[in-house]
């Protein structure tokens, strides 16, 4: 059992484990990162919490896609059940990191064409929203 639930605090719980997880994927972690982001979809899912589910699904997204080499299936899937998620909810800053990650996968894998309409999708939402770009998309 881990400290938030000892403690009995749950309310958010499960983004605070999405930022975790981010963190170690960033720290190049991705076992950590896919245990905490399989904890806080879980956790997201049983609490209905439906935003913080859709950011967890981005997450693992995330991880498969940044494997080596990368798991296109489950990437493909859950970047798809995030996406799906947050054009329901109207998480427009999640619905463009979705398809800019879709972009950077199908990229990696070669899949140019499909890269292309996916980091265009992304950027032009980023920019309606005023969002940063960042991975070397400035200039897109």
């Amino acid at each position: 059992m881990d400290v938030g639930s000892r403690a009995g605090i749950m309310s958010s719980y499960s983004l605070w484990l999405t930022h975790l997880g981010e963190a170690c994927l960033l720290a190049h972690r991705p076992q950590d990162a896919l245990v905490h982001a399989r904890r806080a979809l879980a956790l997201a899912s049983e609490h209905k919490e439906r935003g913080y589910e859709a950011w967890a699904l981005r997450l693992i997204a995330e991880i498969a896609a940044s494997a080596d080499p990368p798991d296109r299936d489950e990437a493909e899937t859950r970047y798809g059940e995030a996406l799906a998620l947050a054009e329901r909810l109207g998480m427009r800053p999640l619905v463009a990191r979705c398809h800019l990650g879709l972009g950077r996968l199908y990229e990696r894998v070669g899949d140019h064409a499909r890269a292309e309409a996916h980091r265009a999708r992304g950027v032009g939402l980023c920019r309606e929203l005023a969002m940063p770009l960042g991975h070397g998309l400035e200039t897109a």
